[in-house]
């Protein structure tokens, strides 16, 4: 980071130096608060739903920090770059960066309770489809023997009948 402030040190521009670090701080932020708000929504929906609440899921949303700000950091080395150039003195790549983890923690939250609860459902249905399946497969093998047996009943039957 000390290459993006090396241009305003030399001049003695320290106004510059503190807008362009306030700047990298707030967008940094910003990306904490949308992660923040997306686990504070989860943890309510998930005590709304009656369930239990562990650290597996924290640990999610701490992995999912660590790579929004390895994304970020990545941009910020971008901006770097980008700031070593005259006319430029703002960290744009960082500020889309920071847009797109707000962008996708906003969809985090807004998602709809009742197409996750789908999808567990469904989850859960084949799970015990898979956990049962000799029974699912004798209940069809029975089935299938029982329509054979009516078929041929009913082609007797009709033969019985044109006779």
């Amino acid at each position: 980071m000390t290459f993006l402030f090396i241009k305003d040190i030399i001049n003695q521009d320290f106004e510059a130096l503190q807008v362009k670090i306030f700047v990298l701080v707030a967008l940094y932020i910003v990306a904490i608060l949308a992660i923040f708000l997306d686990l504070w929504s989860g943890i309510r929906k998930a005590k709304k739903r009656g369930e239990f609440i562990s650290s597996f899921g924290l640990r999610r949303t701490v992995n999912k920090a660590v790579k929004y700000f390895n994304l970020m950091f990545c941009f910020t080395l971008m901006d770097i770059v980008l700031l070593l150039i005259d006319g430029i003195n703002l960290p744009f790549a960082t500020m889309v960066a920071s847009v797109l983890v707000c962008i996708v923690e906003i969809k985090s939250i807004w998602e709809k309770f009742d197409q996750k609860e789908k999808v567990r459902e469904a989850a859960k249905t084949i799970g015990t489809i898979i956990k049962n399946r000799d029974d699912l497969l004798k209940i069809i093998e029975d089935f299938a023997l029982r329509d054979r047996d009516e078929t041929k009943e009913n082609i007797n039957q009709q033969k019985t009948d044109e006779l």
